[in-house]
């Protein structure tokens, strides 16, 4: 079989070279940081299969000049590799090398880091608790806490393998309530607070005061949870407790609503995410039905001109009003029920305008603020409008193009001439210069992106060149795009050997005198291997097109004679993505010699190609197999 870098190199040999533009590099940059987010240098950062390499600096910073691969291949597809000494080794797939990229920072984990996840569990008292069993529910990492009521807990096996994962830490005691909180990542040392553990003897209380629109106390207020029933009525100075340990000993965990209800007042709730942890509540306000608090004031321009249709809006509570004729807005504060807090901020909005802000320290005091002064954005228009057109490579309109600025959601979807317009007015009265990224999604193609410094302003029309699927023209060895990545079934390294250098049996003629040999044991079930684009893929991202391809051939032998196989190409088809095609051969009996066969592509679709070869076999009791594959070539 082929080497891989020769075959490449024979490859290059027959494909016709593209005319680049000398005075234009294509550089894949990058940054490399720790665990601290601090640049690390003498990186060595080094592409797979073409070789190209750069050490990072003291900055942590790369560039690799492809433009080597850009003079042959308009695209390329390979594996950057970042190493160092006491560090564990990362990999990143790099979809097209032979044009220009940013990479977003490469993190790497020294060896000896220890990422810790600590703290202190204790009782209601704030007294430690010993011999607490903390333990995650999903990695199942544990241990139990001191005589401090101390634990550590050492993450470093799931550091190593991911930089980020989600699990659910659970403390546990025989006679105290168990309790869990979820630990966002895992993968970064933190110290937890406040874990208190509640004794089953003991009384949890969920308690709090309620007061009107003058801070003062409400006395004969029904509190009750709407689900589980718990209720208690404030005290003369608005003060309620509802011990709410019937349900806390059944589980140790449950949200619920509490209602906060008396006559002539206006009902109000508030979400406790957990009503089994003793827990008290900021101050709840109740407004009376005939509470009548009232914001107003006036919006003019520069010339003291009235402004009409500016909407003016109080930032947390949502309540608002639209300017009239005359600038005018009135906003009833008096409707308002929820967590006390009296201060807001009053936002006026307007397209074409700047927008401003005015702080109220009191919303719940009628008020008539003096006139707002909003200066319209220079040179805004009525219609501001990003628009543009979507093409391929060779010019082409690409259609139903999901184009979509990142921050704001604005969007559209390309015509059947590649175009899209979008309009960005609802803008104009936030920011008087709004950036944003314009994204370019579309499945089968490499998502694009395009960074507008302005989008509140007109813009020239946009050209996008989206590149889709790498595509490849036969006569090709399989060697130089898929990997041998996808073992199947019983075919497994208990079971199974596979060495694509093997010398001990070459092919008469062979140029580098190398096979791949093949070793299945007798396993539980049939095995299997599929040569994969990319490396390992079963469908999770897209693979190639072949074009011009009208069969694939390979050399095959056994070792010892009657080693039964079948060969196919195609057939991943489980997952995001399908191969587009699958064929195979009959099952084949091999013989010691030397063998060339052939799967027949006639009328086969090729556009969509992630399995290019693969082979099954059936396991037997108590046998072993070895054969051999050489030189898989698409015709």
């Amino acid at each position: 079989m082929y080497n891989r870098y020769y075959s490449f190199i024979l490859f290059l040999l027959f494909i016709t070279c593209k005319t680049t533009d000398p005075t234009q590099n294509n550089i894949i940059s990058g940054k490399v940081i720790d665990v601290s987010n601090k640049p690390i240098a003498s990186v060595n950062v080094i592409f797979q299969n073409c070789g190209l390499s750069d050490v990072t600096d003291k900055n942590g910073e790369y560039e690799i000049n492809t433009n080597s691969i850009d003079e042959i291949l308009s695209h390329f597809t390979d594996t950057l590799v970042f190493s160092k000494q006491n560090f564990i080794t990362c990999k990143k797939s790099i979809f097209n090398i032979c044009s220009t990229k940013v990479l977003a920072d490469q993190r790497m984990v020294k060896n000896s880091d220890s990422t810790i996840i600590k703290g202190i569990v204790t009782d209601s008292s704030h007294k430690p608790i010993a011999g607490v069993n903390v333990y995650f529910k999903n990695c199942q990492l544990y241990c139990v806490t001191d005589t401090n009521g101390a634990f550590k807990i050492n993450t470093n096996s799931i550091v190593d393998k991911i930089h980020y994962f989600s699990d659910t830490l659970v403390f546990s005691k025989q006679k105290y309530i168990t309790y869990d909180t979820l630990i966002l990542n895992i993968c970064t040392t933190q110290i937890l607070a406040n874990l208190i553990l509640a004794d089953t003897s003991e009384n949890i209380n969920i308690s709090g005061k309620v007061i009107d629109i003058l801070s003062k106390p409400i006395s004969d207020v029904i509190v009750s949870f709407r689900n589980c029933n718990l209720r208690d009525t404030t005290d003369t100075n608005g003060i309620f407790k509802i011990n709410t340990y019937t349900i806390a000993k059944v589980v140790s965990q449950m949200p619920d609503t509490l209602v906060f209800t008396k006559l002539n007042y206006k009902d109000t709730t508030k979400t406790i995410s957990n009503i089994c942890r003793t827990q008290p509540l900021t101050s709840m306000m109740l407004t009376k039905n005939s509470d009548t608090s009232v914001i107003s004031g006036k919006v003019i321009d520069k010339l003291n001109l009235p402004i009409a249709n500016v909407t003016v809006s109080l930032k947390n509570c949502n309540l608002s009003d639209v300017t009239d004729t005359n600038g005018v807005f009135k906003i009833n504060t008096g409707n308002f029920v929820g967590n006390i807090s009296t201060s807001d901020t009053l936002l006026f909005a307007k397209t074409g305008f700047i927008a401003v802000d005015t702080f109220i320290s009191n919303i719940f005091i009628s008020q008539n603020l003096a006139a707002r002064i909003m200066t319209k954005i220079p040179g805004s228009t009525i219609d501001t409008v990003i628009s543009g057109k979507v093409v391929d490579i060779q010019k082409q309109p690409i259609a139903n193009v999901k184009v979509i600025f990142k921050k704001c959601g604005l969007s559209d979807t390309t015509d059947v001439n590649g175009s899209f317009s979008i309009k960005t007015n609802g803008l104009l009265g936030s920011l008087p210069a709004y950036p944003d990224t314009l994204v370019f999604i579309k499945e089968y193609f490499d998502t694009c992106k395009n960074a507008i410094a302005n989008i509140c302003s007109p813009q020239a029309p946009i050209e996008q060149i989206m590149t889709g699927l790498k595509t490849v023209t036969a006569p090709f060895n399989a060697a130089l795009y898929f990997v041998p990545s996808g073992w199947m079934g019983g075919f497994t390294s208990d079971y199974g050997m596979l060495t694509d250098t093997c010398t001990a049996v070459s092919r008469p003629s062979d140029i580098d005198n190398k096979c791949t040999m093949i070793t299945f044991k007798s396993s539980p079930i049939w095995g299997g291997v599929f040569w994969q684009y990319p490396d390992k893929n079963w469908g999770d991202t897209i693979g190639l097109t072949i074009v011009n391809a009208k069969k694939v051939t390979f050399w095959a032998k056994g070792n010892a004679g009657g080693e039964i196989v079948k060969f196919k190409a195609g057939g991943i088809k489980d997952r995001l993505y399908k191969d587009s095609f699958e064929r195979e051969t009959i099952w084949i009996t091999l013989g010691t010699v030397w063998k060339q066969y052939e799967i027949d592509l006639t009328n086969a679709n090729l556009s969509m190609i992630i399995g290019g070869f693969a082979w099954v076999s059936e396991s037997v009791a108590g046998k072993e197999i070895t054969f051999y594959i050489d030189e898989i070539m698409y015709e």
